[in-house]
């Protein structure tokens, strides 16, 4: 029987892992939906690949009617969507106490309630179709399960993202045959920090190169030894890695990519065993006596 191909649509395909997924969609011989704010970005796949192999969207995930609108489109052109990789948003360096409030809730706008919305339309679309399944995959960071200094605001972001995608994966009622993974990776040549605000350091930090923050801040600076994500794992084995949790029957609940973020995972889970372990007649002793 010939293989029919997988509908998959991507958010923030302009570049980085988001670019790096549609070109690995369409080299597995599926069907791409590449989603971003600027559609001409993608002129150059639109020429190589025809409209029964790319269809490119313009989507704002901050923006319910883009999320609508985008689905509908390719229910319309394709009658399915077997797949949905949340990959949009953005970071920067900024300690905690340094974030403003415009700042962080912009993050949240894009990091969190964008993503929700998303989520939401692609398990709506999931079940309505006939049969109903697909599989929705969020792209957290190793900064969803561990934390890194000087991204006090995108490490919460991730970590909502990790609560609200899992606990998702677990409200799905089986013959829906949703499944739900979060993808960690670590750090990658991407450019992730490229566009990112530039916001100054808080007075209390500055003069300060011996706090955590600027010891990263130092890492990811323009005379840096990783400036604008020019160090790293490889996106595009990292896509590759992703693609393949389509097609699991049983995908992951969550999957570190990397080194770092496997050393993240392992170190979090230690630290969580040892601290249970430590505290633990005090948990024991909350429990009512009659």
């Amino acid at each position: 029987m010939p293989v029919i191909p997988r509908v998959i649509l991507v958010t923030g395909s302009s570049s980085g892992f988001g670019r790096s997924l549609v070109d690995a969609i369409l080299a597995s011989g599926d069907i791409a939906v590449a989603t971003l704010r600027k559609p001409a970005v993608l002129d150059d796949l639109k020429k190589q690949f025809g409209p029964d192999r790319l269809l490119v969207l313009p989507l704002d995930t901050t923006k319910k009617t883009d999320i609508i609108n985008a689905f509908a489109s390719v229910k319309e052109v394709f009658g399915r969507c077997d797949a949905v990789i949340s990959n949009a948003g953005y970071s920067a360096l900024v300690e905690a106490e340094g974030s403003t409030e415009e700042f962080t809730r912009h993050m949240f706008e894009v990091n969190v309630f964008g993503c929700m919305e998303l989520a939401k339309a692609a398990v709506e679309s999931f079940r309505s179709q006939s049969p109903p399944g697909g599989r929705f995959i969020q792209l957290s960071s190793g900064s969803g399960v561990t934390v890194t200094p000087s991204t006090a605001i995108y490490c919460a972001t991730k970590h909502a993202m990790e609560a609200y995608t899992e606990t998702l994966g677990q409200e799905m009622a089986p013959e829906w045959n949703i499944k739900t993974t979060l993808i960690c990776p670590s750090v990658f040549k991407t450019s992730v920090f490229n566009a990112a605000p530039d916001i100054p350091l808080h007075p209390a930090y500055v003069n300060r190169p011996d706090l955590s923050s600027n010891v990263v801040r130092a890492i990811f600076a323009p005379d840096g030894p990783n400036p604008a994500g020019s160090l790293g794992d490889d996106p595009d084995k990292a896509a590759r890695a992703i693609l393949s949790v389509i097609g699991m029957e049983d995908p992951p609940v969550r999957m570190p990519l990397g080194e770092g973020a496997f050393n993240g995972f392992k170190a979090k889970a230690k630290a969580l065993n040892e601290q249970a372990d430590k505290w633990e007649k005090v948990a024991k002793s909350m429990g009512f006596d009659a």
